[in-house]
């Protein structure tokens, strides 16, 4: 139930990207500002359950901190289309009473865009990643569908602090729909009394 240090880091500096992108402010702003866990415990109660409230962790924001956000924000800034940030999805038409929340999504006429935040040094792709092809179906059940026909999607991770971490990934919305279909008959899996394990050390 609880976070280590580096996710209590990454989650305050989601926050002030969020900051930023919902009052066009400046990451600059908050250079030499020390900012505490327990200072935005109202916000991490946004339904990210493995979230520790209680932490007492705090960091002094660095202009290396702020210019990889800067960078992030100038990327979401290039993508034409109605931005939401930080918005539940619910995933329950794939992995039933499950959930996630995305960071950033983009909806253009011609295609939707999904950008997840990662402030970690252990590099990520974008590509056929499972997580973010999960946010990209729930951000368009929830959001996009409503009110855009676009059927192209553009998954991006934005890593600025992994060397060759993060990128972008083009996917259809029927190879999302296929990889959804795989998805729900393995969560499906999971609530089988007989279910096989694979044991091993990271399991």
């Amino acid at each position: 139930d609880q976070a280590g240090d580096a996710a209590d880091e990454g989650t305050i500096l989601h926050y002030i990207a969020e900051e930023c992108l919902t009052t066009d402010g400046s990451p600059d702003d908050w250079v030499g500002r020390t900012v505490a866990m327990s200072d935005i415990a109202e916000w991490t109660g946004n339904g990210d359950g493995g979230l520790d409230k209680d932490s007492d962790f705090s960091v002094e924001i660095t202009v290396d901190m702020a210019d990889g956000i800067l960078s992030g924000l100038d990327r979401i800034d290039e993508i034409p289309g109605k931005l939401f940030v930080e918005k539940r999805l619910d995933l329950s038409r794939w992995l039933p009473e499950q959930f996630g929340t995305s960071d950033v999504g983009i909806v253009g006429k011609k295609r939707i865009t999904v950008f997840d935040w990662k402030f970690g040094f252990n590099a990520v792709s974008p590509v056929e990643n499972e997580q973010l092809m999960i946010y990209g179906l729930g951000f368009w059940d929830n959001y996009a569908r409503h009110i855009s026909d676009a059927e192209q999607f553009r998954l991006i991770i934005w890593q600025p602090r992994a060397p060759g971490g993060g990128g972008e990934w083009d996917v259809s919305l029927d190879d999302l729909l296929d990889f959804g279909k795989q998805i729900k008959k393995a969560g499906k899996a999971t609530c089988d009394e007989d279910a096989p394990r694979i044991p091993g050390l990271k399991q």
